[in-house]
């Protein structure tokens, strides 16, 4: 079983966080959402997933950092494998699945994207990320595509900190002997929106995005955007 881990503190992504995982093919899952704002209604969102058997809500207080919700998430999980998901991306109905492949071609522990597609939402433009980092070894993958066995939090859990706390669980890992991996760009995209937006990722668009990518689709909608996104995987 894939235990997928959302903490979130926005409930207009309420919908988003129960699609993406809902559209996921690989059946063998669960999810555990973690609400991390004091004034979120647990009783909204559970009501929302009253038919799914394998949903888990949690309400954490907000004075608790988003390492410590992940940790907890992951004292949760019943899975062999964890999978983080963010509340505001898209992940693939192929997601998982390509996730677990990986980790099992290519007898890692940890995977994760280094090359990815990210949509900024203000200027209406799919960029590659790192568009020659995928199918190799990294010492960074983003944070809202980090996989791991499950065993893996035997040594390593995330920084009780509400920011970097995805590269100092990967910093861990390798430090650990976990060697991690970038698996394809494909069947995940970051969602970039506009600055003022409430981002953990505090980077200007112009000042990374653009630097570190190649725009592939320009002045496209987001669901346009998405159609290209999965086609350029087949």
């Amino acid at each position: 079983m894939i235990s997928v881990i959302t903490s979130t503190i926005r409930e207009s992504f309420m919908d988003n966080v129960f699609s993406n995982f809902r559209n996921q093919l690989y059946e063998q899952k669960e999810l555990i959402v973690i609400l991390n704002k004091d004034e979120m209604d647990i009783d909204l969102w559970q009501t929302k997933c009253l038919q799914d058997s394998n949903i888990k809500v949690f309400h954490l207080p907000e004075h608790q950092t988003l390492g410590e919700c992940l940790n907890f998430g992951i004292q949760q999980a019943n899975g062999d494998y964890i999978a983080k998901f963010d509340d505001d991306d898209f992940y693939s109905p192929y997601y998982l699945q390509e996730a677990k492949d990986t980790c099992e071609r290519v007898n890692v522990p940890v995977v994760g994207k280094t090359s990815f597609l990210t949509y900024l939402h203000a200027d209406k433009n799919l960029i590659e990320v790192f568009p020659k980092s995928e199918n190799m070894y990294t010492r960074w993958i983003a944070g809202g595509t980090i996989f791991f066995k499950k065993e893996v939090s035997n040594l390593v859990t995330f920084p009780s900190v509400n920011q970097g706390e995805d590269t100092g669980f990967i910093t861990s890992c390798i430090e650990n002997g976990f060697p991690v991996f970038s698996a394809s760009k494909y069947h995940y995209v970051l969602n970039r929106f506009q600055e003022n937006h409430q981002h953990t990722w505090k980077l200007d668009n112009s000042e990374f995005f653009y630097a570190k990518g190649d725009i592939i689709a320009a002045n496209e909608s987001y669901e346009r955007s998405l159609i290209l996104a999965e086609n350029r995987s087949i």
